[in-house]
């Protein structure tokens, strides 16, 4: 597994000017409750992959990431950078 999430921290350094660290799964995981990196990880790889949000929930629920789980995940990296 990438955990460096190269993908997010470019994203966030060209379009926020942000710097994400070098945990970036881990440190979404924590902030939205201490959920795995893995869960993280899957979430945000079927959100990219998705057209909708609402193709992403029903990707994420089948592989048991939960719509509340979806929403507090979603939220995570505008509560580190509001």
């Amino acid at each position: 597994m990438d955990d460096n999430a190269k993908h997010l921290r470019l994203s966030l350094s060209v379009f926020a000017g942000k710097d994400f660290g070098d945990t970036t799964y881990q440190g979404l995981g924590l902030i939205a409750g201490d959920v795995f990196s893995s869960k993280v990880r899957d979430l945000i790889m079927r959100a990219m992959g998705s057209d909708s949000a609402q193709k992403a929930v029903k990707a994420c629920q089948e592989l048991g990431i939960s719509r509340d789980l979806f929403k507090t995940l979603k939220a995570a990296p505008l509560e580190r950078y509001p």
